[in-house]
């Protein structure tokens, strides 16, 4: 295996990655989501050489605070957790019911009963065998639920001989073919909960200056509406830019609707945003929603996704995805990639956002008429990712690691998962 660096021309600014989740989104193949984000920027002075001590002071009652509150959290989860299990054994009693429960769902019942204290391990090991084949004995419909739970180690770890020899059999009896994908699909389809997208039509682009006026064109055309989602949305020149167009577009009567993460907006940039650029846009009719984190930033929105119509008569839309926030690095030296859709892909690309508007307690509009395939278009698929709740992303890394024959190429900044690295090794 062979590892390559980029230069120093083309190699992003050095982050120190933190462990967290993430909700992310990718065009397969075309474009993905970083998996780390950027820790705070260690301070550098001696705290007698803090220009504003009552600011230090206000920040560490809010780490105390932020403390406190992630100790109840736990507590609160803990208890919940370990006074759930029987109800949920109850209802494994009805198998065609459980069958036709969702993998989150499904994961959920796992979770509560692998952390019941009170339930008898041969008890636990067969009810999780039970409900990580609830879907199937294929792969795809094991992972999709397994992978849920939140710590699918555990699950296999809690499962007893006979259980875990039946569960490493199915899994086993089903694991790709090297340079076999017939069998990608289907497990993509049911570990993923995604579907293909045919007569997609995608086009690309590779840093900045190309994506971002790709954007700008887009939304300056936009009739109907604007739909923004995104990690970093910096207050530098690029990002006043971008709120210029997005302005303009709502006082010409565009329903603009703009999701930012609230820690990646406040901490991912390295300086905080100014508030004053969304007052800016919300005076002049934009519609914008924080992404709250989680306790303790556990819980980040890493996605980039823009979603218009496409300013001609009818009900066409097109959508964009991948790797860059909005921010001047992004903007000018970053290398990066971004990627345009046009036809069913663009509308799976806007019912993540949507639903993803609909979870932040926000109205969803009315759902865009399906798009129609393009001659000659692309299979796309549209892989959602929701950080805490599936490793959707990472299933397909691993999937076409294993199914891969001849080479693998990857380009990322951020490679820093060891299962994903065991994949590469093991290929």
């Amino acid at each position: 295996m062979e590892i390559r660096r980029l230069p120093p021309a083309l190699r992003p600014r050095s982050l120190k990655p933190t462990r967290t989740r993430f909700t992310a989104a990718g065009c397969l193949v075309l474009a993905g989501a970083g998996l780390v984000v950027p820790t705070l920027p260690p301070v550098r002075a001696p705290i007698q050489q803090v220009a504003n001590p009552q600011a230090l002071a206000r920040d560490a009652r809010l780490v105390t605070a932020a403390a406190a509150g992630l100790g109840s959290w736990v507590r609160a989860q803990l208890h919940h957790d370990i006074t759930a299990g029987w109800p949920a054994l109850e209802m494994l009693k009805n198998p065609q019911s459980v069958s036709q429960m969702s993998s989150a769902d499904l994961a959920g019942m796992a979770h509560r009963i692998l952390h019941d204290p009170a339930i008898p391990a041969p008890v636990k090991s067969h009810a999780l065998l039970q409900i990580a084949t609830a879907h199937g004995t294929e792969a795809g419909a094991i992972d999709g639920i397994v992978s849920r739970t939140g710590d699918g180690n555990l699950l296999v770890k809690a499962l007893q001989r006979q259980d875990r020899k039946q569960y490493v059999a199915l899994l086993s009896a089903t694991q790709p073919k090297r340079g076999d994908w017939s069998s990608w699909d289907g497990y993509m389809d049911r570990a993923t909960d995604t579907r293909v997208a045919d007569g997609t039509r995608v086009e690309t682009y590779i840093d900045g200056p190309a994506a971002f006026q790709a954007e700008y064109d887009a939304i300056d055309h936009a009739r109907r509406f604007v739909n923004l989602s995104i990690y970093i949305f910096n207050s530098d020149k690029t990002g006043w830019d971008y709120a210029q167009h997005l302005a303009d577009a709502a006082a010409r009567g565009v329903q603009v609707r703009v999701m930012v993460d609230d820690y990646g907006s406040r901490f991912g940039a390295g300086n905080p945003v100014d508030p004053n650029l969304y007052k800016f846009m919300q005076s002049h009719g934009v519609k914008l929603v924080k992404i709250q984190d989680g306790p303790m930033f556990l819980n980040l929105s890493h996605r980039k996704i823009l979603v218009t119509d496409d300013g001609q008569p009818g009900s066409g839309i097109v959508g964009f995805t991948g790797g860059m926030n909005i921010a001047d690095w992004h903007a000018d030296s970053w290398h990066d990639v971004f990627c345009r859709l046009q036809g069913p892909g663009a509308t799976d690309l806007d019912q993540l956002f949507l639903a993803q508007w609909q979870q932040a307690g926000q109205a969803p509009p009315a759902a865009e008429a399906p798009q129609p395939t393009f001659p000659g278009g692309s299979p796309v698929r549209v892989v959602g990712h929701q950080g805490g709740h599936d490793i959707n992303m990472k299933l397909a890394y691993m999937r076409a690691i294993d199914t891969s024959s001849k080479s693998i190429d990857i380009a990322d900044p951020y490679f820093t998962d060891a299962d994903v690295f065991n994949h590469l090794v093991q290929a």
